[in-house]
């Protein structure tokens, strides 16, 4: 079974000429669907990732998954134009479908004993694997030989042979109700995408990134649930091994996209960015509204572009939920950060980047800045609730990074909204306050006496 579904991975990553398929609407049925049928009806429906892959739809088309299915694999969508975007969404009920790059090794068939408490998996890989998911959502912590295997659930991915090895007491196929690794590629690759929407869709399970890829324009992400996204090996950095994976991420060129109304949660680097480097590229006219973004272990949005002549214009963030940026299974990272807002190393000129009306609650540090950014009257902040929860650990508004360290950086502690506004000009009329939740959870909506009715996705 396992080496079945890689080869169907495999399949779904070569770039191969798609079959153009008229404007209409068309079904995916994981259970019962086939893919022999035209998909233009429920009764017709398509089965699988690879054969929506093999299509290039018409723009106006739409693609429905069926509601509460899983479907397995990475998804490459078709452009639309801007009057007429190609829309992925669901039919036949309320409960999300499932985009997972994951492979299920389950059952007690799928590992060999490999002696020491140590199992390997049946078959090799053709991808990395950035995680494993377990069931209710706990993580494997992966380490980077095979003799660093010390306690159970550490994992231990070769790299050239393809091999996954795992430390458990019992078989992993018994022991767990479930067991997911997620495949180091995007859940949806929007590479080169324009003019198109994904709606009521949960995206998990993948190595890289939930929606990744540059030269992106026109798309909306809206109503979606993107988790446990993340953790694929990305290049050696002076011999320690940089991992990466976040929700959504806009790469290079990117213009008029928008993230709304999503829950973004459980991400090993960060829940929202847009970022690029090497080559000069256009960033502008990029929103993300009314999100709550939870457990991404680096940052919930993160910003940033070079070189100098590169452009970042109107990017706005907005009515955002954001909590505990540095806690989910992301925590295992060695370079945690742990800020609401975090940019690195930009470079490009910057034009409108807006940060307000959002609810930043525990965290480390709300802002980590390079001082390029710190020092650029174009990025205002305003309307915030900042509340970083003391926890024996850092609790800073701000920090300006010196390339160095925090504890050598600029900082502004919880306490100094009134010098942090002194000195940078921002966060005119935000507060510094507990906002009350309701309950610590999602969806985290305020109580009755929160003093910040109107800010965070609650309040848009």
């Amino acid at each position: 079974m396992l080496l079945a579904v890689l080869i169907i991975l495999t399949a779904v990553s070569c770039e191969t000429p798609g079959t153009f398929m008229t404007e209409g609407v068309y079904y995916i049925d994981s259970s019962s669907g086939s893919d022999g049928g035209s998909g233009l009806t429920p009764d017709s429906a398509w089965r699988s990732l690879d054969k929506l892959n093999n299509a290039v739809f018409a723009p106006g088309s739409s693609v429905l998954f069926k509601s509460g299915q899983i479907f397995r694999g990475s998804l490459k969508p078709s452009s639309g134009t801007s009057s007429k975007p190609v829309t992925y969404s669901s039919y036949g009920g309320d409960a999300r479908p499932i985009i997972q790059n994951s492979l299920d090794l389950g059952n007690s068939s799928d590992w060999i004993d490999n002696g020491g408490g140590i199992w390997k998996a049946s078959d090799a890989f053709s991808f990395d694997v950035g995680n494993i998911v377990f069931e209710h959502g706990s993580c494997a912590v992966r380490k980077w030989s095979l003799a660093d295997l010390s306690a159970d659930g550490d994992y231990y991915f070769d790299t050239f042979w393809k091999i996954l090895h795992l430390k458990s007491t019992l078989n992993p196929g018994d022991r767990y109700s479930s067991v997911e690794a997620a495949l180091t590629a995007h859940v949806i690759d929007q590479s080169n995408l324009t003019y198109a929407q994904f709606s009521n869709l949960h995206i998990r399970y993948g190595g890289a990134h939930g929606f990744g890829g540059g030269g992106t324009q026109g798309l909306i992400i809206r109503d979606c649930e993107i988790s446990f996204m993340g953790g694929g090996f990305l290049y050696y950095n002076n011999g320690e091994p940089v991992r990466y994976g976040n929700g959504v991420e806009f790469w290079g060129d990117a213009s008029d996209n928008t993230v709304e109304d999503c829950y973004i949660h459980d991400i090993y680097d960060t829940g929202v960015t847009n970022q690029n480097h090497t080559t000069s590229a256009v960033q502008e006219n990029i929103t993300y509204r009314n999100n709550i973004i939870e457990n991404c272990a680096l940052a919930s949005f993160e910003f940033w572009n070079r070189p100098g002549t590169s452009v970042m214009s109107s990017v706005v963030f907005e009515n955002n939920t954001s909590v505990n940026p540095g806690g989910g299974w992301g925590a295992q990272r060695p370079d945690l950060h742990g800020s609401h807002v975090s940019v690195f190393g930009n470079e490009a000129v910057l034009d409108n980047v807006v940060i307000r009306n959002n609810i930043f609650y525990g965290g480390n540090m709300i802002y980590f800045f390079d001082q390029g950014v710190w020092d650029s009257p174009e990025v205002r902040s305003d309307y915030n609730c900042l509340h970083p929860v003391a926890d024996g650990d850092y609790d800073y508004l701000c920090v300006i990074w010196d390339n160095n360290s925090i504890d050598s950086s600029v900082k502004y502690g919880a306490g100094n909204l009134a010098e942090l506004r002194s000195a940078s000009g921002r966060e005119a009329n935000s507060i510094v306050a507990d906002p009350q939740f309701a309950a610590l959870e999602y969806p985290y909506t305020l109580s009755d006496g929160s003093p910040c009715q109107g800010l965070g996705a609650s309040g848009y």
